[in-house]
């Protein structure tokens, strides 16, 4: 995504990952749990300066839960969200509030042997569609129509 020194928002991967009998993969945020609060969501994390979108998408899924890149399959298209925050407030690392996210749609092919990151991922789980909705009513990417819109894409595309 080249450099991000004129940027105001954080750009964001989020992958969001069916399996074959469509399932979804979601994980708990373990800083959530830490709070005594429960935050499902897709894979997602920043993307580096200079690493692409699929690079960032690749990258998370080994480092939050093991993920070998063989074991994925991608879409050919991506959703993009801008969430806004109130201007005047900037995050540790510079930025407003807020987040560029781009939603990318994947299968996984793998065994379902996931070996989590415990600093960042309390729990993962393949849900169906059906408990999607209610596992990610606390996260704040739930009401995004491009994670959503990513979400079912990924099960017409890939199941």
């Amino acid at each position: 995504m080249g450099s991000r020194e004129h940027m105001d928002f954080r750009p964001t991967v989020v992958l969001t990952l069916v399996n074959g009998a469509g399932h979804s993969l979601l994980l708990e945020s373990a800083k959530a749990r830490a709070l005594g609060e429960v935050a499902w969501s897709p894979i997602q994390g920043g993307i580096e300066p200079g690493e692409s979108v699929l690079d960032a998408a690749i990258r998370e899924a080994h480092e939050e839960v093991g993920i070998p890149r063989e074991d994925l399959l991608f879409g050919f298209h991506a959703a993009v969200a801008e969430v806004r925050a109130k201007p005047q407030r900037k995050t540790r690392s510079g930025f407003r509030l807020g987040k560029l996210l781009v939603a990318v749609p994947a299968f996984y092919s793998g065994n379902g042997q996931l070996d989590l990151d415990d600093s960042e991922v309390a729990a993962a789980k393949f849900v169906a569609k059906d408990d999607e909705a209610r596992m990610l009513a606390n996260s704040s990417l739930e009401k995004l129509r491009p994670v959503r819109w990513s979400l079912a894409f990924a099960r017409r595309m890939f199941v």
